[in-house]
């Protein structure tokens, strides 16, 4: 049995699951508990899917709790002890998290050290399958276009920014579930489904930078746009300017034309400002996109080059903006 703080990825499941994180970490039931005036840890279990809760997973989380070679949490005093000789980069306010790991299973541990009746949390998982889940997560949430172009990435628990047509906004925690899936605050999605969706609507997205990013850009003394590794790009013709397919939209996130940038990824088409067009021209040809601009009505749009007369006098028309 082997005990260790719990990695930042980790701290996630520290917490009740959807159904569908659930069935794909083997999610068997969380036991709450806490110390009473004996300082013994006294706990109900909920079974959250009965198959996995055998005599044999029962005999081990005793184990888990009381062995006395391992048992952290049988005694508040060794659980304080533990926590203080273990330290990590941990939940907000006072809570500390660690994981008890056994040849099959993954019990992730969220208590409050401070707290007495009702500070322990023990979420309990099949270990292959928590940590296949885990490591699958790494490769972030993909957000995309209904043309199925991707836009941006976030990591699995960060946060995206819904602006509706009217201008209010809504922001919404994401849960990877699969490379086409993910959850968008409690609702499910394709990930094309949701790019839908939100066309359908009128709805713009955009992610959230986390507290974390920002310290560590922060950090790295990341300013202004001239360290920008495209800035490089950006200095050559437009006709000199290399695709490169595998460059992110997100990257250009912080530009004045971001916004426009993402508007026409979406629907082919944006009405930017005079003076921005130069260089979104230039970062739509980065991302494999040839755009060039059009006059309508006195209003000057960005359109896909080989757009012709009829169709260009005809998105006119319809008074494609932003």
């Amino acid at each position: 049995m082997e005990i260790r703080p719990l990695t930042k990825a980790e701290q996630k499941y520290a917490y009740r699951q959807s159904q569908q994180i659930r069935g794909q970490t083997g999610s068997i039931g969380i036991l709450r508990g806490g110390y009473g005036a004996d300082k013994e840890f006294h706990s109900e279990f909920i079974a959250l899917n009965g198959r996995l809760k055998t005599d044999e997973f029962d005999a081990e989380l005793q184990e888990v709790l009381h062995s006395r070679g391992n048992g952290v949490l049988g005694n508040l005093e060794i659980m304080r002890e533990f926590t203080l000789l273990h330290t990590q980069n941990g939940f907000p306010g006072a809570e500390y998290g660690f994981r008890v790991e056994t040849e099959k299973n993954a019990y992730i541990v969220r208590c409050i050290p401070d707290k007495e009746s009702g500070g322990v949390e023990i979420h309990c998982y099949v270990k292959e399958w928590l940590d296949g889940h885990i490591s699958r997560a790494e490769k972030g949430i993909r957000f995309i276009n209904s043309r199925y172009d991707e836009l941006f990435r976030i990591a699995d628990g960060e946060k995206i920014k819904i602006t509706h047509p009217g201008g209010e906004e809504q922001e919404r925690v994401c849960r990877y579930i699969d490379e086409c899936h993910m959850e968008a605050g409690n609702s499910l999605y394709h990930i094309c489904q949701f790019a839908e969706i939100m066309e359908r609507n009128g709805s713009s997205y955009a992610p959230v930078e986390s507290e974390e990013r920002r310290a560590g850009d922060k950090e790295k003394g990341h300013k202004g746009k001239t360290e920008r590794p495209y800035r490089d790009e950006f200095k050559k013709p437009l006709e000199e300017i290399k695709e490169d397919f595998s460059f992110r939209a997100d990257n250009f996130k912080g530009e004045a034309w971001y916004d426009d940038l993402m508007t026409y990824m979406r629907i082919g088409m944006c009405q930017p400002k005079p003076e921005h067009i130069p260089e979104l021209q230039k970062a739509l040809k980065i991302m494999g996109y040839a755009a060039c601009p059009t006059d309508h009505w006195e209003k000057q749009y960005l359109v896909p080059e080989n757009t012709g007369r009829h169709q260009q006098k005809e998105i006119g028309r319809q008074g494609g903006g932003r």
